[in-house]
């Protein structure tokens, strides 16, 4: 007799713990950085940052650090291409080799574009100069 006593109480609270455990969600914050060049010297660092529902993207922003003088921060900008649930953007930086006087560049300078890809899923990726 004792053992079917403690066999329902046990069962009765696994009902009641299922029951009152609140429904799992699928969301979260989320970031994704690439950085290049050589801190102090010629360094950018471009970032992702994104929420996330269980169905889409629900907000993203993106942002850009330098450390140096021969770089130039040129942005990063959401394309055309981004849909509710995956979100593109390209950034450009320029590292100059040489010096820049009064905006005219002695030497030559590069322009990067890397694409960031993010999706609701929390998942990223970087490709590298497209």
């Amino acid at each position: 007799m004792k053992k079917k006593k403690w066999l329902g109480k046990v069962i009765i609270i696994l009902m009641i713990a299922l029951i009152a455990a609140p429904e799992a969600v699928s969301a979260g914050s989320y970031s994704q950085s690439f950085s290049r060049g050589v801190k102090y010297m010629c360094w950018s660092k471009s970032q992702v940052l994104w929420t996330t529902s269980s169905t889409k993207i629900t907000k993203s922003y993106a942002t850009q650090q330098r450390s140096g003088l021969l770089v130039n921060l040129k942005g990063m900008k959401k394309t055309g291409m981004s849909t509710s649930k995956t979100h593109y953007y390209d950034s450009k930086t320029e590292l100059l080799y040489g010096a820049q006087v009064a905006g005219v560049t002695l030497g030559w300078a590069t322009t990067f574009i890397d694409r960031f890809t993010v999706t609701h899923k929390g998942k990223s990726s970087v490709k590298l100069n497209v």
